[in-house]
């Protein structure tokens, strides 16, 4: 099956598809928080494109939810509640889990071979991250140094290889999307636990021992859900830990 990537990380081709590239980044990266108002006139001068085009590019990002308009209110950087992250999580603990499962039975040695480059990029790139006096500029960097790292998500990649279109389809929707904004600022501490994570489930999908793999899919899913979930138990304001 040919790979496929999120739209949001195509390569640019017109002013449009540039911002929303660089725009959908920034919502990633914690550059626009959850909660923040777009406020066009800034957004236009920041990114230095037209106000047109800038409405355009809102409109591309409130399809996919990235950012959600309220009558009177304006346009904001999507902001779910905790109890709506922690249901994303939960399905997207089985979603992943499936996706792991079906990959042990259906990749290709090629595609495996894939797989553990990529982890062995993400290790890299948590290296390079550590040694960062800026981490508000990690994945811009990233970007820079490695052209194609915004264009594969390790996660994405697994569902491709699983052979089952519509699960692809189901992790590349809002659940994946969504649940990446609630990322921490401890990436560091995080990021060496998901390496460690990440290639148990390579190495479960090499052995093509499925339950193995599904197994260590859903638990890296739900060892995301309980560090939200206990980071944010006490704290109200819990949107200001994250990135």
């Amino acid at each position: 099956m040919t790979e496929r990537t999120e739209r949001i990380v195509d390569a640019p081709v017109t002013v449009g598809d540039q911002l929303l590239n660089r725009m959908a980044q920034d919502i990633f990266s914690g550059v626009l928080p959850p909660g923040i108002k777009i406020v066009e006139v800034d957004l236009a001068a920041r990114y230095e494109v037209s106000r047109a085009t800038l409405r355009e590019t809102i409109a591309r990002l409130e399809e996919r939810r990235l950012v959600l308009r309220t009558p009177h209110a304006g346009v904001r950087v999507a902001q779910l509640s905790r109890k709506e992250v922690v249901e994303m999580f939960v399905v997207r603990e089985a979603l992943e889990g499936m996706a792991c499962r079906l990959a042990a039975l259906n990749a290709t040695d090629v595609q495996i071979e894939a797989l553990r480059q990529h982890a062995e990029f993400e290790e890299a790139g948590m290296r390079a991250y550590s040694e960062l006096a800026d981490k508000t500029r990690a994945v811009e960097l990233a970007n820079e140094v490695n052209p194609a790292y915004g264009k594969k998500d390790f996660h994405v990649m697994i569902a491709n290889f699983s052979g089952v279109a519509l699960l692809e389809t189901l992790i590349q929707s809002d659940i994946n999307r969504l649940t990446r904004l609630y990322r921490f600022r401890d990436l560091e501490g995080r990021g060496h636990r998901a390496l460690i994570e990440h290639n148990r489930i390579v190495e479960a999908i090499a052995e093509r021992d499925a339950d193995m793999a599904e197994l260590a899919g859903r638990r890296h899913i739900a060892g995301l859900r309980k560090e939200f979930e206990r980071l944010t138990e006490t704290d109200s304001d819990w949107l200001k830990l994250c990135a």
